[in-house]
C-alpha cells in the first residue's frame, strides 16, 4: 500500500543518528509505510564482521568496526554516494551520508540525536542489554574514525544541524511523534493511523518489518550491496586486503 503521492518516487531519503538512537526502527517503518527500497549500511559491516570472526556485539562489535572503517568503510561511502546521486525511490540508513553530501534537492535526509542516557535506556527497552557498557565507548570510536576518515565531527550537533534537513532530539519522543515531524516535512500525512503504526511495530517487531519489505521486494539485501560494490567499484575492492577481498 502507498500512502503518500508520488513526490516520493523520485526522491531519496537518508535515516541518521547516533547509536542507539533509533535510526534502524525508523528506517524500517518509513521504507515499509512508504514503500520505497531500503538500504541498510549497517548490516554489510555487520556481515564482514561475522565473517572475519568477530561477534555482533560489545567489544567486537568495536572492534570490527574499528578495522572495517578503515578499508570497507570509504568505499561503501562511495556506494552510498553513488545511489543517492544516481538512482531514486530510496531510503538509505547510513551514519554520515549527508555530512557528506549536503544538502541536495533530490535527498531528504533525517538525523536522530538524542541524549546518551535516553539511548542507554532504549537498548534496554529493545532488549540489548549487552550493548549499553559499550555504548559511549563506540560512538567516541566512530567519532575519531570519521574525524580522520572524513575530516568531520558527528557528534557536533551543529554541524549535524548544517547538514541534515530534520534534526530531530527524540529521546522523550515516541515513534509515532517520529514519523509525524517526518511525514509532515514531505508534504502529506499517511492514512493510518501513526498510534497504530507504532503499536504495530511493538506487536511485531523489526524481524517482521524486514521479512515484510523482502517480500515486497523493497529491501536490498547484503549480498546484493556486496556484489553491486564489487561491480561499481572493482578496483578499490581489489586494493583491499585479501581477507576482505576475498568475502
Amino acid at each position: 500500500m502507498k500512502y503518500l503521492i508520488d513526490y516520493i518516487t523520485y526522491m531519496n531519503i537518508v535515516v541518521s543518528g547516533w547509536p542507539g538512537a533509533g535510526s534502524s526502527t525508523l528506517a524500517l517503518l518509513v521504507a515499509h509505510n512508504l514503500q520505497v527500497k531500503l538500504l541498510r549500511g549497517t548490516d554489510t559491516f555487520r556481515y564482514i564482521g561475522k565473517q572475519l570472526g568477530y561477534a555482533l556485539h560489545g567489544e567486537d562489535r568495536i572492534k570490527a568496526d574499528t578495522y572495517l572503517e578503515v578499508y570497507w568503510g570509504p568505499i561503501y561511502d562511495k556506494y552510498v554516494d553513488y545511489v543517492l546521486e544516481n538512482k531514486d525511490g530510496y531510503l538509505i540508513e547510513s551514519d554520515i551520508a549527508a555530512f557528506r553530501l549536503g544538502l541536495q534537492d533530490n535527498i531528504y535526509s533525517i538525523f536522530l540525536a538524542p541524549s546518551l542516557k535516553s539511548r542507554k535506556k532504549r537498548l534496554e527497552v529493545d532488549g540489548r542489554k549487552e550493548e549499553i557498557p559499550v555504548l559511549e565507548k563506540r560512538e567516541k570510536d566512530l567519532q575519531k574514525d570519521y574525524l580522520r576518515l572524513c575530516g568531520l565531527d558527528w557528534l557536533d550537533l551543529n554541524t549535524v544541524i548544517q547538514k541534515y534537513n530534520l534534526v530531530l532530539d527524540n529521546s522523550e519522543m515516541k515513534i509515532a511523534q517520529e514519523l509525524e515531524y517526518i511525514f509532515e516535512a514531505l508534504g502529506e500525512k499517511v492514512e493510518k493511523p501513526l498510534s497504530e503504526i507504532e503499536n504495530e511495530f511493538w506487536e511485531n517487531g523489526k524481524d517482521y518489518y524486514l521479512q515484510k519489505l523482502k517480500e515486497e521486494g523493497l529491501l536490498i539485501s547484503t549480498e546484493e550491496i556486496i556484489k553491486d560494490i564489487v561491480k561499481t567499484f572493482p578496483k578499490a575492492v581489489n586494493e583491499m586486503p585479501p581477507e576482505l577481498r576475498d568475502i
